[in-house]
């Protein structure tokens, strides 16, 4: 450092030899590198959680391998709560991550500053060990997060894709996908639906059948009829293969659905009584009423009126018997 007209600069042969950053990504690995190794291993950690993180789940991750006492009753004493409190201030006041305030947990919340801070951290921790810390967050969250938040979901369904559990994962986004729907995210739904039903595997007919028939459903809402069919085919296949008449019945009535909504009477008709018949076989008059009152409305539109007519009381009949004024409004 020289003086020069009063001011202090680097001189111009020592400035050509510094190693300076490239760019912005340079810059925060240069302050990584600057990090005490407790405060950058927890930095890490907290990079695996995700862009937003939660103490709770960084002790968890610290605590996976600590054996149990062998006093009943007695937990281990490793102040980790505090030392963990403590590095977050520090890396708060580095500028790495801050504290937020959110509904979805009921846990102190932080964030990293930004996507770019969040993947530099993300660096820190080997991919393999990420992978088994996966397993670790999701616990956690599936213990502490509410399974009724869209946010949660979400998070158990990619800390469970992440640690290969991809089966659990697709039933995590299954969730998300009812609560999206329920909360007038279609989009978000189909979404989601489309990501189970990547995920699922054909071994877990059970979770398949349900997942491509509410995808069936977010495409039919969507305008996308061919392959909402094709959604609901798959549906009936697995409803065969379990031999679960109901099922199978809930598959046909959405596939006849689909056709009368096509304009394709006759397959719809067709498909209409065979759900009938797995109804009635199956004991479901609530389903055998859903299917007159369907087939009525088909016929109705067709101009057979007399045959309609009978549908709709043979339905009405079914739904007072039953007590359910829901499905005759």
């Amino acid at each position: 450092i020289i003086e020069e007209n009063g001011k202090y600069k680097i001189a111009d042969d020592t400035l050509w030899e510094l190693d300076w950053p490239d760019d912005l990504e340079g810059v925060v690995l240069a302050r990584l590198n600057t990090l005490a190794a407790r405060d950058r291993t927890i930095l890490g950690h907290a990079g695996v959680v995700g862009p937003v993180f939660w103490p709770g789940a960084l002790v968890a991750l610290e605590r996976r391998h600590v054996e149990c006492s062998e006093q009943f009753g007695a937990t281990i004493r490793d102040n980790l709560t505090f030392e963990m409190d403590r590095a977050l201030e520090r890396l708060e006041a580095m500028r790495f991550i801050r504290k937020v305030e959110t509904r979805n947990l009921n846990q102190d919340t932080w964030s990293f500053r930004s996507s770019l801070h969040h993947r530099v951290a993300s660096t820190i921790i080997p991919d393999a060990s990420s992978s088994r810390f996966h397993v670790t967050i999701e616990q956690w969250l599936r213990l502490h997060g509410d399974a009724k938040n869209l946010f949660v979901q979400e998070e158990l369904a990619r800390h469970a894709e992440l640690s290969g559990q991809n089966n659990k994962a697709a039933t995590y986004n299954h969730q998300a996908a009812v609560i999206a729907a329920r909360e007038h995210q279609p989009d978000k739904a189909l979404q989601l639906l489309t990501k189970a039903d990547t995920l699922i595997s054909d071994d877990d007919a059970p979770a398949r059948f349900d997942i491509s028939l509410d995808l069936g459903l977010a495409l039919e809402k969507s305008g996308r009829a061919q392959e909402a069919l094709a959604s609901f085919h798959e549906a009936l296949h697995l409803a065969w293969r379990l031999r679960h008449e109901r099922h199978g019945a809930n598959a046909l009535l959405h596939i006849a659905q689909v056709q009368t909504t096509q304009g394709t009477f006759d397959k719809a008709g067709q498909h209409y009584e065979a759900a009938l018949r797995l109804y009635q076989s199956s004991g479901d008059r609530s389903g055998v009423g859903t299917v007159c009152l369907h087939l009525g409305k088909m016929l109705w539109v067709q101009g057979r009126h007399d045959s309609a007519e009978q549908s709709f009381r043979k339905a009405e009949r079914i739904f007072s018997e039953l007590g359910n004024r829901k499905s005759l409004a």
